[in-house]
C-alpha cells in the first residue's frame, strides 16, 4: 500500500519523465522487457551503471581510459565498473568525475541543454520505468577490466577533459554545497533561468542527520529518514542547469522540495544517495 501511495505521488508531482518523452514520438515503438529485479548484483567491488540516451545527439562513453560504447539511438547500455571514483567523460559531453560505489546502480541520463551535453544521474528505478514506457533497447557493454586502446586523438581529449574536469576529491560525508537553489516549485527555476539566473543562492549541507538549507531568506532541515526518493528533476530549455526531486515525509503528508547545484548535481545526488543509504 505504501509502494503504491509513494508511487502515485510523485509520479503525479515529478514532470521528469517529460524529459524523456519525446523521445517517443521519434520512431515506432520497440518493445522489449527490461525489469531492474532480474539483474543479478555486480560482482564484488564493482558497481552497476546504466547509460540512458534522451537525446537525438550520439555521445561515446568513456570511464577514465576505458571506451564503455556509445549508446545507439533509443536506448540503454549497462554495464559494471570497479568501485571508485571514475572520470566520466566523451567527446562533446561536460567532463566530471563520479564516485561509484561497490555492490550499488546507478543510471545516468543523457542530456542536452543550451548546446551542452552532460551525463546526469537519475533514480535506477525511474530509469527502468522509462525504459519500460518508451519500449529502449538494453544493450550490455563488454565488462572486461583491461581498457581499451586509446587513440592518439582520445587520448588527447582524455588529458583536456581531466584538466577541465578539474577534482575535489573523493565524496565523503559531510558534503557541502555552496550556491545552491531551492523552491518547492520547479517552475520557479524555469522562470529564474529565464531571466538570467536564480540570484546568489544559498549553503546546503548534506550528512547522515539530515539535508540542511540555508539562504539570507530561509532554514531547512528534511532529515534523512524521512527520505523517500532522489531523482531527476528536470532543467530549463535555455539553462543546462537540472535540479533534482526530494520526496520526504510520511503517509500524512508527502512534501517535494526541489535544489539546484549547477555543475554539481551529480555530487549532491551522490551525497544524498549515501545519506540516504540506497542506490
Amino acid at each position: 500500500m505504501r509502494r503504491a501511495l509513494l508511487r502515485a505521488g510523485w509520479l503525479a508531482a515529478l514532470p521528469a519523465i517529460a524529459v524523456l518523452a519525446a523521445l517517443a514520438a521519434e520512431e515506432p515503438r520497440i518493445t522489449k522487457p527490461f525489469d531492474m529485479s532480474g539483474i543479478e548484483a555486480p560482482p564484488p567491488g564493482h558497481a552497476q551503471v546504466m547509460f540512458v540516451r534522451t537525446t537525438a545527439k550520439e555521445r561515446p562513453v568513456f570511464l577514465g581510459e576505458r571506451y564503455v560504447g556509445t549508446p545507439p539511438k533509443r536506448s540503454c547500455l549497462g554495464t559494471t565498473v570497479a568501485g571508485g571514483r571514475h572520470l566520466l567523460w566523451g567527446r562533446k559531453v561536460e567532463p566530471e568525475w563520479v564516485d561509484l560505489r561497490p555492490g550499488r546502480h546507478y543510471c545516468f541520463l543523457l542530456t542536452d541543454a543550451n548546446r551542452t551535453s552532460r551525463w546526469y544521474l537519475e533514480r535506477p528505478f525511474k530509469c527502468k520505468l522509462a525504459v519500460e514506457d518508451l519500449g529502449l533497447t538494453v544493450l550490455e557493454a563488454s565488462t572486461l577490466e583491461e581498457p581499451a586502446t586509446l587513440t592518439p586523438a582520445d587520448r588527447e581529449l582524455l588529458e583536456k577533459a581531466t584538466r577541465n574536469a578539474g577534482d575535489r576529491g573523493e565524496l565523503a560525508l559531510p558534503a557541502s554545497f555552496s550556491g545552491a537553489v531551492h523552491t518547492k516549485s520547479p517552475l520557479s527555476f524555469k522562470a529564474a533561468f529565464a531571466f538570467g539566473g536564480t540570484g546568489r543562492g544559498g549553503e546546503l549541507t548534506v550528512d547522515a542527520e539530515a539535508l540542511r538549507y540555508t539562504s539570507r531568506r530561509k532554514t531547512i532541515a528534511i532529515p534523512i529518514a524521512s527520505i523517500h526518493s532522489v531523482q531527476f528533476g528536470g532543467y530549463a530549455v535555455n539553462n543546462p542547469s537540472p535540479w533534482l526531486a526530494v520526496l520526504h515525509g510520511d503517509l500524512g503528508g508527502l512534501e517535494v522540495d526541489h535544489f539546484s547545484m549547477g555543475s554539481r548535481y551529480n555530487e549532491l545526488f551522490t551525497a544524498l544517495m549515501e545519506a540516504v543509504g540506497s542506490g
